[in-house]
């Protein structure tokens, strides 16, 4: 009777693997665990970092955008903490820049200083701690003050 497929290994040979086999398989298994447990932790620390960094350009854009619907604009900082955000810290400073001159070097009367325009920069800037230490992230704009020009030609109607 001919000897199945299946069977026809020499029956000499012990089936299985040995044990070096499995060690080296587990050992390599391991090595592989490992670096993939390292990649995924670093990942979720980088997805940490800019989750917070997304929360604070988000802030210093809100600050900016209420410092400048502010009603009036005076030169100075601001600083605080942030409400309801836990371990963000801000400051809002305010400066009033020089206007760029005008064609006319026409010598002013002080009334007419009084009602002309402002030209402000307003710098938000909120820090935040992050596990390799303090982040700050800050933006800055120009604002252009006519509110005095207007309230001139109102009262000149």
């Amino acid at each position: 009777m001919p000897t199945p497929m299946w069977n026809s290994r020499n029956t000499n040979q012990p089936a299985g693997f040995t044990l070096v086999e499995i060690m080296l398989a587990l050992a390599v298994l391991g090595v592989g665990l490992t670096v993939l447990l390292a990649v995924r932790a670093r990942t979720l620390r980088s997805i940490r970092g800019i989750e917070r960094a997304a929360v604070a350009q988000s802030l210093a854009q809100r600050l900016l955008a209420e410092q400048v619907v502010a009603a009036e604009q005076m030169p100075g900082t601001k600083e605080g903490s942030v409400e309801g955000q836990h371990g963000y810290a801000y400051r809002i400073t305010t400066r009033e820049r020089d206007l760029p001159p005008t064609t006319q070097q026409e010598k002013k009367t002080k009334q007419e200083e009084e009602h002309e325009a402002r030209l402000f920069e307003i710098t938000a800037t909120v820090t935040y701690e992050e596990a390799g230490g303090e982040r700050v992230f800050s933006l800055t704009t120009l604002w252009y003050d006519q509110s005095s020009l207007r309230e001139t030609e109102e009262t000149q109607r």
